[in-house]
């Protein structure tokens, strides 16, 4: 065994210092590659390696899985090209780094990594969630939506989606009428359909979902009633009233997903369903502001305690539960103000990004009838009757413009084709007016 040089000879002849080289050689120990042995020094480890072999397939791989996966009843996802470039995104889910409170982030995720938070968070606990965000949660967030929770009536979630897959495993099944508003999230609709749901189409109107015969004939409906999905429309509370009315005398579970309502000032808000429901039938989806950071994927369910009870046995087959060491550094995060803060900074960006696009569409583009609440980052565009958004879309990304069709959102097979769904996420504000000419232009070609 080879005894590997001093540190003070490996230091001097790359010119670094011995602490970095001594931090270098450690991390060769860790991987196998050194041994370090007590008063002697670094020994050149005995590596087992073995050269990779490029096998040929000894039959056609096509083969063996045509017959073994089955075709999914999944609607196919929009198109979703990297921003590269000089290209201009209209695309929703943006993340914003310029708007990330980058320092404030670090401070709390530093804090989270300290020994005494670990051995805190980093069990394998399945049974319950971090007890600091789920208190963070209970009087920091849910008291803005009207709702007061137990912590047992709450879990956390790998974001808004993970909270509406095991929703629907749990609620779906072949002899259950799951409505949805059209147009909606298709994603929450496509796992529906997994379950072997009968899907109804629930219609809706400049002020959201239409409370009818529709929403009478579910077993379970999912309703936005804060900013609806996608057009944003908010829905007035004698709706809401409405809704719980027919769901009570029908015996149907209201889920109530939420879509940046956070971004709303506390005298903006209409009550939530959850808050004015007094049978216990509402399921409350919550996701923490969307434009903070997507990829951290917190989300949460708020409901009665028994559904919190099965839906954790479900969380636990697919990946146990939502990781620890992000649950402790939101929680700092919202115990320290930070969360609010960045919730302000956020709806003074969005007020004035929306102002420029709404003028720049008045002047540029007087034809496209716009959707727009505050407190949001989409703009719902409907189109000329004779223009397709979808081909629209695709000519715009050939121009430097992405923005997402609003077909993808339809989950009927008549779905509308001249709709556009515009984001101000992650666009700059020097950039709006740019965009919505190139659109301008497109429209006239």
């Amino acid at each position: 065994m080879r005894r590997f040089r001093l540190q003070r000879q490996i230091a001097a002849r790359l010119g670094m210092g011995r602490n970095n080289v001594l931090r270098a050689l450690s991390m060769l120990v860790d991987q196998g590659y050194l041994l370090a042995k007590p008063r002697s020094g670094f020994y050149v480890a005995e590596v087992a390696t073995q050269s990779p072999r490029l096998l040929a397939p000894t039959k056609n791989v096509e083969t063996i899985w045509q017959s073994r996966l089955p075709t999914l009843p999944i609607a196919k996802a929009q198109n979703r090209t990297p921003y590269i470039g000089d290209q201009i995104t209209f695309r929703g889910s943006g993340f914003d780094i310029q708007l990330f409170p980058a320092n404030a982030w670090r401070d709390c995720e530093r804090e989270a990594m300290s020994l005494t938070q670990i051995s805190d968070w980093g069990r394998d606990n399945i049974e319950a969630d971090d007890p600091r965000l789920i208190s963070q949660l209970r009087t920091q967030i849910l008291p803005s939506h009207g709702i007061w929770a137990k912590p047992e009536e709450i879990l956390i979630t790998l974001g808004g989606q993970g909270a509406r897959y095991l929703l629907a495993r749990l609620l779906g099944g072949p002899d259950i009428y799951f409505g949805f508003e059209e147009p909606c999230l298709p994603d929450f609709v496509d796992v529906a359909r997994l379950t072997g749901s009968k899907i109804v189409s629930i219609p809706t109107d400049r002020e959201g979902a239409i409370p009818g015969p529709e929403l009478d004939s579910c077993d379970v409906a999912v309703l936005t009633p804060g900013h609806q999905f996608p057009t944003t429309a908010v829905m007035p509370l004698q709706r809401r009233h409405d809704a719980l009315t027919r769901a009570e005398r029908r015996d149907c579970v209201l889920i109530e997903d939420t879509f940046e309502t956070d971004l709303l000032a506390g005298s903006e808000k209409l009550p939530t369903l959850k808050s004015i429901d007094r049978s216990g039938r509402v399921i409350f989806i919550g996701t923490l502001c969307r434009q903070m950071a997507p990829g951290l994927r917190i989300g949460y369910v708020v409901a009665d305690p028994r559904v919190i009870e099965k839906l954790r046995q479900l969380q636990r087959l697919v990946h146990r539960h939502t990781p620890g060491n992000t649950q402790r550094a939101l929680a700092i995060f919202i115990e320290r103000g930070h969360y609010r803060s960045f919730v302000r900074k956020v709806r003074l960006e969005l007020e004035q990004r929306g102002n420029l696009l709404k003028r720049a569409l008045a002047d540029h583009a007087p034809e496209i009838y716009v959707s727009h609440q505050d407190g949001t980052s989409s703009f719902w565009c409907e189109l000329p009757p004779s223009r397709d958004g979808t081909q629209l879309a695709e000519m715009a990304k050939e121009a430097g413009l992405l923005m997402e069709a609003g077909q993808g959102f339809f989950h009927t097979a008549t779905a509308l084709r001249n709709y556009l769904r515009l984001s101000i996420a992650s666009i700059q504000d020097g950039q709006i007016l740019d965009g919505v000419r190139r659109l301008s232009r497109i429209l006239q070609a």
